[in-house]
């Protein structure tokens, strides 16, 4: 039933029998009030989200303006995943932001679904290649980029990240294969 056009209203039922009545509700009156409040902030939010979104449509345009930018993306080109673990700057970042959006997160699991819905473009084969990453780089506790403790596996967002510009970004070779071939070779 919509209850947009109904109304917030008694009615008395038309068989003459008291005990049946009928309750209808106009929401269509209510919604500045409760709607307005509440989806108010979140349409706010997904708007502003959205136009920073179309503004990094590149994915390493972002980090090139950070202090460590060009020194990470050199150290993803060459794999030199010893140095990215000292290279904390970058890591403290890479730990709780988007590279491609800057968008802070609490949780990585925010940041890995981040990842997927507003930055589909670069996730094929990304987070494969970030499990293998982290099975041969960060498969002790803590972990050595993120600092994270774990029991079993991890899912580093520093290495999901870096997976995805290992992956993804421009290169003097910039091949078109699916899979590249970096998604091939730790």
């Amino acid at each position: 039933m919509d209850f947009r056009n109904a109304y917030f209203a008694f009615k008395p039922s038309l068989l003459g029998d008291s005990s049946k009545t009928t309750w209808t509700v106009n929401a269509a009156r209510y919604d500045h009030v409760t709607e307005a409040s509440t989806n108010l902030d979140a349409l706010l939010r997904e708007e502003e989200e959205q136009r920073i979104l179309r503004l990094h449509q590149s994915l390493v345009a972002n980090l090139l303006h950070k202090p460590y930018g060009e020194a990470l993306l050199e150290l993803v080109q060459n794999r030199d995943w010893a140095a990215l673990a000292e290279q904390q700057q970058a890591c403290q970042d890479l730990a709780c932001q988007c590279c491609i959006c800057d968008f802070h997160f609490g949780r990585p699991q925010d940041l890995h679904s981040h990842l997927r819905v507003h930055h589909p473009k670069w996730v094929p084969y990304t987070f494969t290649k970030a499990s293998q990453l982290c099975r041969g780089y960060a498969h002790t506790s803590p972990c050595r980029f993120c600092h994270k403790s774990f029991r079993q596996t991890h899912s580093c967002p520093i290495i999901t990240q870096v997976a995805m510009l290992l992956l993804h970004a421009p290169s003097e070779m910039d091949q078109q294969e699916t899979p590249p071939a970096a998604a091939l070779r730790l």
